[in-house]
C-alpha cells in the first residue's frame, strides 16, 4: 500500500509526475524511476498499470510508455521511458530502472502427507490429519511406522514453501532391506538453484507384537537449549528404543561440577533443591525437614514419567519477563513452547507477584537476597547437565535421600565435567541457542565433552541460533522463536546394534527374532556366498553362518534343504536361527496385471492399460486390475514419485485423482527382479483439445477455469491442470505473450493444443475470492466463437440483426457491448450485422476490452443446426433426448469438474443420452460438426 502524500501544483506547463510508491532521481532531461523503500530498482514484472498506479501527473499532461524493445507488454522491463507531454508540448522522459527477477533461494518443505491414509489413523499415533508424525520444515529425518494392515507403500507427498521449488522423490524399494531401501527421499532445490535441502523418511512396517525384536533404550539428551530469548532454559530427553520408558528410574542433574560425584557431595540449598529432579517425584517441601534430611523424594501423579518410543520429555524453565512475552503482545507472534513442556520450573509475574508454573505451586525463594533458585532445566554455560540411573527402589519409595553416588549410574552427560564453558561444535556457545543430537547417535554418551567435537562434523551436536534463521530468511520475531522450533520432537535413525535379524531383497524372510524363522526361495545350488550376498544384515556387526548338521559352511559349499542361518547381533546379546528351504522354482516370477474391465497389453518390461474414458479415477483404474501373487504394487507419475488415489484441492478438500497418461503403474513380482511399467492410457480423440482438473472447477461451456488462489504460480497452475491426452498447454498475457515464471495474473489465459495441432481452445481464469470484474468475452449456445482468434461464425440463412445476435449470446458478468462496423462507425441493435463488423466488449472495472469481429456466412435453412436442436427433459433423472441432430455430428457431455463422461458420434437426427448411474448434479453438453461448436448446454440431472 502506498503510503500518504501530498499533491504538488501542476501548471500547464509541467511535465512533472508527483510519487507516491516511486520516485524519481537524476538529471534534467531524463530522470530515473525506482522503488522508494531502498529496493535499487522497480519489482521485476510489475505491470504498466501498477506504475500509473502510484504516480500522478500534471492534470493537462498525457503519458505513455516507449518500450525498450519496441513490443507493447503488459509487465515493465529494465530500459522502458516514461514519457510525459505537457499541455504545452514540452516532454519529459524518465528512465525505468527494474529488478531483475529474483528466484526464491527457499528449498523448505511445507508439509510430507500421506493423503490415503485411511481415517482411522488420521489424528492418532502421532499423525496430524495426514501429515506425517512430528513434521518441521527444519527437521530433515524421520521415521515413520506404516500400519501393518497396509498394503503397498504409503503415497507419501511433499510440498514445498515455495511453488516454484522444484522435488526429486526417491522412493522406498521395499519394507525389507537396508535403510536406504526403506527410506523416501525428497530433495528440494530452490527456484534459484542455490539451495537444496534433503528430507528422508524412513519406513518402518508395523510388525505384530511377536515379531517386534525388544530394545529398552537408555535415555538421551536429544536437545539442549541455552538461555533461549537471552532467559529461558529447556532440555529434551529422547527414547530411542522401541519400548516404553519409564523416566522414574532416573535422576536428571544440572549443576557446577568437577565431575559426576560433586553433583552429591556438594551442598544444596533448599532454592536449589530442583537443580536435581526425578520425573514423576518432586522433593520434600518443607526447608526445615529439607535441612534435617534433604533430597527424601515423594510420588508426584502431576508428571507423566513414561515415554513412548520414539517420544520425548522436556523440561523447562520460563521466565516470563523475557522477551517472548513482549513478542506476543508487540507483534502478534505466537510462541508454542509452554504447550510442549512436561514440567516448567519457571514462573509467571502477575501484579509484580511470581507464580510458579511448576505443578506443585512452590517457589524456591533465597530468603537472604530474595532472588530465585536455578533448576535443572536452566543453569549458566559452566554448569552440566547429568543423566543418572537410580540403582535401587529406596530412594523411590522415600527410605533413602537421593545423596550418595553409589546408589547412581552416570548415563549421560552435556558439558566439561570441571566447570569451564562449553564448546559442543568447536565454539563456545552463546544465548539464544539450541543443540540438537544429529540422528544417527541414539546412544549416551558418559564421558565429559565426549558427544562434543571440534568441528561441527565432529561433534554430535548441530547448533541452531539466530544467524541460521536469519540465513534462511526469517525474520524479527521468529528468528528468536525459532531457536525452539522443534522442541518436544526428536528424528533420529533407530539403533539396530541388538538386532540378530535379517531381511532381503531375493528371498522371503519370516519377520520374527526366534529360533525357529525361515528363509524361502533358495534354489538348489546356490552356494553360501552367492546366499549371503543377497541377505542384508539389520546392522553391519552383525556375525552370520550357516550351519549344517552342526557344522559351519564353507563359503563354495552348496546348500541343502533344512540348513540353518545362525545370526549374531552387533552387540553379542542376541541370536536368531533360520532354517532354509531350497526348491527348484525360488520365487515367483510373474509381475503381469490382468484384467476383465480394461485392455492390457505388455511388451516386455513395458505394458499400457486402456478401455477407460479420460476423466474415470484413478481409484477405479486400480480395483478393475488383478495383482499377481507375491507382487508389489505402486502408482508412479513420469517423475517417478509417488500418486495417491485422492489429494486436496483449492480448499483443501480432498478430491479423488483422475486417471491420466502421467500415471503409471509399477508391478515388482515376487522374485523382486521382474519388473513392468504399466501407462495408463484413457480413451481419447487426436482434435480433443480441453483441460480437467481435481484441483478447480472447470467450465466447458464458459471455457473457465475457476476458484484459483491468487497466488499460484505459473507452473503449479500447469501441474493442476490436466489436458486432453496429447494435448499442449500455455499459458499466456492478455496481449498474448506466453508467461513460464512468477505468479498468474486474473487476466492471463490457457491455451490448449489438440495432439493433432488442429484445434486450440482457450481457457479464462476466475481466482478464488476474487469477483471477476476483470473478465471481457461474450460466448454462445448457437454460433461458433473462437476466442483464440476472437471471431464470432454466424452461419445464418439471411443476415440478422444486432438484437438478435445479443439474443443468443451470454457475457461476462457486469461487461457491457457496444458495436461497430469495420470502419469504426458505431451501429446499434436495429441494425443489420454485416461480415467483419466488431462487437466490443468491455469488462466490468472499465479497463479490459476485447474485440469480436463478426464471420458472416449466409446458408440454406438445413444447414442451420444449431437453431433446431433441442435437449429435453432438463431437469432429468438420467434419460435425455437431443433432437434436430444430423448424422455424423458429435455430442460430448462434460460433468462438474470438465471430465468428458459422454463422447458419441450421432448416427440418427434424436439421440438418447443415459445418466442415470451418474450423480446428481451439473453437466455440460456441446454439440460440434466438423469440429466447430454449434451448441452448448446446461443439463441439470436429480
Amino acid at each position: 500500500k502506498a503510503p500518504s502524500f501530498t499533491t504538488g501544483w501542476f501548471g500547464s506547463g509541467s511535465a512533472n509526475i508527483d510519487i507516491a510508491y516511486f520516485r524519481a532521481t537524476g538529471g534534467n532531461e531524463v530522470d530515473t524511476i525506482k522503488h522508494m523503500y531502498n529496493i535499487p530498482g522497480i519489482l521485476h514484472a510489475t505491470r504498466v498499470d501498477t506504475l500509473f498506479k502510484y504516480l500522478e501527473k500534471a492534470p493537462q499532461a498525457e503519458w505513455e510508455i516507449v518500450w525498450v524493445d519496441g513490443v507493447e507488454r503488459l509487465d515493465l522491463k529494465h530500459g522502458d521511458i516514461l514519457r510525459v507531454t505537457a499541455g504545452n508540448g514540452d516532454v519529459k522522459d524518465y528512465f525505468i530502472k527494474m529488478e531483475d527477477y529474483r528466484p526464491s533461494d527457499n528449498a523448505n518443505l511445507a508439509s510430507i502427507t500421506w493423503p490415503d491414509i485411511p481415517d482411522i489413523y488420521r489424528g492418532f499415533f502421532g499423525w496430524q490429519g495426514d501429515t506425517i508424525p512430528n513434521f518441521s520444515p527444519t527437521a530433515y529425518s524421520y521415521t515413520v511406522r506404516v500400519p501393518g494392515d497396509i498394503a503397498g507403500m504409503p503415497a507419501l507427498v511433499a510440498k514445498p514453501q515455495n511453488e516454484n521449488a522444484t522435488v526429486e522423490v526417491t522412493r522406498a524399494t521395499s519394507f525389507t532391506g537396508t535403510t536406504e531401501n526403506r527410506t523416501v527421499t525428497f530433495t528440494v532445490t530452490a527456484e534459484s538453484d542455490t539451495t537444496v535441502r534433503v528430507y528422508t523418511v524412513l519406513l518402518e512396517k508395523e510388525q505384530l507384537p511377536q515379531h517386534i525384536q525388544p530394545y529398552h533404550a537408555e535415555p538421551i539428551i536429544s536437545e539442549f537449549i541455552f538461555w533461549e530469548s537471552w532467559n529461558n532454559g529447556f532440555k529434551e530427553i529422547a527414547n530411542t528404543g522401541n519400548q516404553p520408558m519409564d523416566l522414574s528410574n532416573y535422576l536428571f542433574a544440572n549443576r557446577y561440577s568437577e565431575g559426576p560425584a560433586t553433583i552429591f557431595e556438594w551442598e544444596l540449598a533448599f532454592h536449589n533443591r530442583y537443580q536435581l529432579y526425578i520425573p514423576g517425584y518432586k522433593w520434600t517441601a518443607s526447608e526445615s525437614e529439607w535441612e534435617i534430611e534433604p533430597f527424601i523424594a515423594e510420588a508426584d501423579p502431576n508428571v507423566n514419567p513414561i515415554v513412548s518410543p520414539g517420544d520425548v520429555f522436556t523440561m523447562g524453565e520460563v521466565r516470563t519477563w523475557g522477551f517472548v512475552y513482549n513478542y506476543q503482545n508487540w507483534y502478534g507472534a505466537t510462541w508454542w513452547v509452554p504447550g510442549q513442556l512436561d514440567i516448567d520450573f519457571g514462573y509467571e509475574t502477575i501484579d509484580d507477584v511470581r507464580i510458579p508454573s511448576n505443578p506443585w505451586g512452590e517457589s524456591w525463594i533465597n530468603p537472604d537476597d530474595d532472588g530465585w533458585g536455578e533448576s535443572v532445566a536452566r543453569q549458566w554455560k559452566e554448569a552440566d547437565f547429568y543423566i543418572f540411573k537410580i540403582l535401587n527402589d529406596s530412594i523411590k519409595l522415600g527410605l533413602k535421600p537421593a545423596n550418595d553416588p553409589a546408589d547412581f549410574e552416570l548415563i549421560e552427560i552435556f558439558g566439561t565435567g570441571d566447570m569451564t564453558e562449553y564448546s559442543p561444535i568447536g565454539e563456545v556457545a552463546d544465548m539464544t541457542t539450541s543443540f540438537v543430537r544429529k540422528p544417527e547417535f541414539t546412544l549416551p554418551n558418559p564421558v565429559p565433552m565426549g558427544s562434543f567435537g571440534d568441528t561441527p562434523e565432529e561433534s554430535e551436536w548441530r547448533k541452531f541460533d539466530r544467524p541460521y534463521w536469519a540465513a534462511r530468511e526469517v525474520g524479527w520475531p521468529q528468528e528468536i522463536l525459532f531457536i525452539a522450533l522443534d522442541l518436544g520432537l526428536h528424528s533420529f535413525i533407530p539403533p539396530t546394534h541388538y538386532k540378530s535379524t535379517v531381511s532381503s531383497l531375493t528371498y522371503v524372510v519370516s519377520p520374527g527374532y526366534s529360533e525357529d524363522e525361515q528363509i524361502r526361495g533358495i534354489t538348489t545350488g546356490t552356494t553360501v556366498s552367492e546366499f549371503l550376498a543377497r541377505i542384508i544384515k539389520a546392522d553391519p556387526e552383525q556375525a552370520l553362518s550357516v550351519i549344517s548338521d552342526g557344522d559351519t559352511l564353507a563359503v563354495d559349499d552348496v546348500f541343502a534343504d533344512g540348513d540353518a542361518l545362525h545370526v549374531l547381533s552387533a552387540d553379542s546379546t542376541n541370536i536368531t536361527i533360520y532354517n532354509l528351504l531350497v526348491t527348484e522354482e525360488g520365487l515367483r516370477t510373474d509381475a503381469i496385471l490382468t484384467s476383465e474391465v480394461f485392455d492390457i497389453e505388455v511388451d516386455g518390461e513395458t505394458g499400457t492399460i486402456s478401455g477407460f474414458e479420460l476423466g474415470t479415477l484413478l481409484k477405479t483404474v486400480r480395483e478393475g486390475v488383478t495383482v499377481p501373487g507375491g507382487a508389489s504394487f505402486t502408482i508412479v507419475d513420469e517423475n517417478d514419485a509417488y500418486v495417491p488415489l485422492q489429494k486436496p484441492n483449492f480448499d483443501t478438500v480432498y478430491v479423488d485423482v483422475l486417471a491420466t497418461d502421467r500415471i503409471f503403474f509399477e508391478v515388482i513380482a515376487e522374485d523382486n527382479v521382474t519388473k513392468v511399467l504399466y501407462q495408463l492410457l484413457p480413451d481419447s480423440d487426436p482434435g480433443d483439445a480441453y483441460v480437467t482438473s481435481e484441483v478447480y472447477f472447470v467450465d466447458q461451456v464458459l471455457f473457465a477455469i475457476d476458484l484459483v488462489p491468487s497466488n499460484t504460480a505459473v507452473p503449479t497452475l500447469l501441474s493442476n491442470l490436466t489436458p486432453s491426452r496429447g494435448a499442449t498447454m500455455k499459458v499466456f498475457d492478455r496481449l498474448g505473450m506466453e508467461r513460464t515464471i512468477g505468479t498468474i495474473y486474473k487476466d492471463d489465459r490457457v491455451f490448449v493444443t489438440s495432439q493433432d495441432g488442429e484445434t486450440t481452445n482457450m481457457y479464462f481464469l476466475t481466482l478464488l475470492g476474487d469477483i471477476p470484474d476483470y473478465l471481457a468475452y461474450l460466448v454462445s449456445d448457437v454460433y461458433t466463437v473462437d476466442q483464440v482468434t476472437r471471431i464470432i461464425h454466424l452461419e445464418v440463412s439471411e443476415p440478422p440483426t444486432i438484437g438478435e445476435v445479443l439474443s443468443h449470446v451470454e457475457l461476462a458478468p457486469g461487461s457491457s457491448i457496444e458495436f461497430m462496423d469495420k470502419d469504426g462507425a458505431a451501429k446499434t441493435v436495429d441494425d443489420l450485422v454485416d461480415d467483419e463488423d466488431i462487437f466490443r466488449v468491455t469488462a466490468a472495472n472499465g479497463v479490459t476490452v476485447v474485440d469480436y469481429v463478426v464471420s458472416l456466412t449466409i446458408t440454406s435453412v438445413e444447414d442451420i443446426l444449431g437453431d433446431r436442436i433441442r435437449l429435453y427433459p432438463n431437469p432429468s433423472t438420467g434419460k435425455v433426448f437431443i433432437e434436430g441432430l444430423e448424422p455424423g455430428t458429435r455430442i460430448q457431455v462434460y460433468n462438474i469438474v470438465g471430465v468428458p463422461v459422454i463422447s458419441r458420434v450421432v448416427q440418427d437426427s434424436t439421440e438418447v443420452l443415459s445418466l442415470e448411474d451418474r450423480p446428481g448434479g451439473l453437466y455440460f453438453v456441446v454439440v460440434t460438426s466438423k469440429n466447430e461448436i454449434i451448441g452448448r448446454y446446461k443439463l441439470i440431472i436429480r
